[in-house]
């Protein structure tokens, strides 16, 4: 869009100031870390690999598992939460104890083969689930390294404040409540962010404990009291006797925003650059493996299967989503829900776009989805 509204995390912008030199080193050394981390990751894989390759008595592909395993675990009782570090270091307490226990007493009653499948399991999972989730932030943080940098160089800073009915109502502050930057709703949330790239330096005062990336954007205004007018002979059929149903015609800010969310619905989503050379491998393997008897690399070929079939549902959802919202804007017109008993000249409680049926605005702010997109 050319103009609009400038919202930060789900709030809109207030003002702006400058960027110090203090919070200018804060977010290069976030980017340094998260190129630590993905080359560390990188290494890990490649070490993983050279080790598979090692003439053991196990299969490659369970010993590539095996040391990822054993990287992720050590990650977690490394840098994780005093909570993770503590279960993932019992675990694994738990587990060396049974070792000894079968070298030493080998006549003793061993524990029961799926307390220890359990007990693996659950601190593989939980340590994987921490590695991944800071990689994940990581390789957001590489895939928006020119527009930190260009924030860097402007050394500007937006300030976006506002109320939320509840923390989840917006991504960034149901990311923060997850990870325990913000213990309950206030009446008013203040969040300061880097204006391109939306790299969080403050919320409500306090820095991160890690580094955090909002969603950015700028909305068409809203037009709470914009000229409605009955809705076409054909829909007045699903009037209610508790609201009123009226339209409004879009304005030229809103055709624009329509247009440009369309635009990028039609791009496909990062999921399909992984799962489709994942399908492609996964096939190529069973294709020249099909004596294969191992049960879990089976398992772990359907969960491949699952995941191209998830992102190619979600490509195709992104895809008509755009087509409606393309249909929306040359339809030039959305549906307006007020409350029969509210006073005159009281502005709408809900607008909704006919086509695609989402939510525009509610209660004359924008909706969520467009402020998370």
């Amino acid at each position: 869009m050319t103009s609009g509204v400038r919202y930060g995390g789900g709030l809109p912008k207030i003002d702006a100031r400058a960027l110090d030199d203090e919070e200018l080193l804060e977010v290069r050394r976030a980017l340094r870390r998260a190129r630590g981390w993905l080359g560390g990751a990188a290494l890990i894989l490649a070490a993983a690999g050279a080790a598979s390759v090692a003439d053991v008595p196990l299969h490659p592909v369970q010993v590539f598992i095996a040391c990822i395993a054993i990287a992720a675990c050590v990650v977690a009782v490394a840098i994780g939460s005093l909570a993770v570090r503590t279960g993932v270091a019992a675990a694994l307490a738990a587990q060396a104890v049974v070792v000894w226990m079968a070298s030493v007493m080998p006549e003793a009653r061993p524990p029961h083969p799926w307390i220890i499948a359990a007990l693996q399991l659950g601190t593989v999972a939980v340590s994987a689930r921490l590695v991944l989730l800071r990689l994940r932030d990581a390789w957001a943080m590489e895939r928006r390294r020119s527009a930190v940098l260009h924030d860097l160089r402007e050394r500007n800073v937006d300030r976006c404040a506002g109320r939320l009915r509840a923390l989840a109502q917006t991504r960034t502050f149901g990311d923060l409540q997850r990870r325990g930057e913000i213990a309950a709703p206030q009446t008013r949330h203040e969040i300061e962010l880097l204006p391109r790239s939306g790299f969080i330096l403050r919320v409500d005062g306090r820095p991160l404990s890690r580094p955090l990336l909002a969603p950015v954007t700028s909305v068409a205004p809203a037009v709470p009291h914009a000229l409605r007018v009955a809705l076409p002979a054909d829909l007045r059929a699903i009037a209610s006797p508790t609201v009123q149903l009226e339209r409004r015609s879009l304005t030229p800010a809103e055709r624009e925003e329509l247009a440009a969310r369309a635009t990028s619905m039609r791009r496909p989503p990062w999921s399909i650059y992984v799962a489709v050379p994942a399908v492609m491998l996964t096939a190529s393997w069973q294709w020249e493996h099909t004596g294969a008897q191992d049960s879990w690399l089976g398992l772990a070929a359907i969960a491949a299967y699952l995941f191209g079939g998830a992102a190619a549902l979600h490509c195709i959802q992104r895809l008509r989503n755009a087509s409606r919202l393309h249909d929306d804007a040359d339809l030039r017109w959305l549906v307006t829900v007020t409350e029969r008993d509210a006073p005159q000249g009281t502005a709408p409680h809900l607008e909704m776009l006919p086509v695609s049926r989402l939510a525009w605005t509610e209660h004359a702010r924008p909706a969520t989805w467009r402020l998370d997109t």
